[in-house]
């Protein structure tokens, strides 16, 4: 089992792609809970937050935190591949969406 104290920093990631034996938890409370908020909930929130509770990759797929869930072994070649898929957009389309989405652009 991997733990991922970094709940946090993944909500920065546009996509996450997690090994089914990875297991996120909120170490410590967030500076920025609004990001999670959005993602799963405030009661949700509030729950891990106070019960320490560990999600699952397919448990954080469902809340909406993970994209994708792969089997440990196969994890770099899907990450591989969809990044030869998104690849293939221009960057000022993936800036339109984000810009579309109200999604922060880097």
């Amino acid at each position: 089992m991997v733990l991922v104290s970094g709940c946090e920093l993944a909500m920065l990631c546009d996509i996450i792609i997690a090994g089914d034996n990875v297991h996120f938890k909120l170490s410590e409370i967030p500076l920025d809970t609004q990001r999670l908020v959005r993602a799963i909930g405030k009661s949700q929130v509030l729950e891990l937050l106070l019960t320490g509770k560990n999600i699952s990759s397919v448990e954080a797929k469902k809340y909406g935190i993970v994209n994708i869930v792969a089997e440990k072994s196969k994890i770099v070649q899907i990450a591989l591949d969809f990044a030869q898929n998104t690849s293939s957009f221009s960057k000022i389309k993936g800036f339109e969406l984000k810009k579309k989405y109200n999604l922060k652009v880097i």
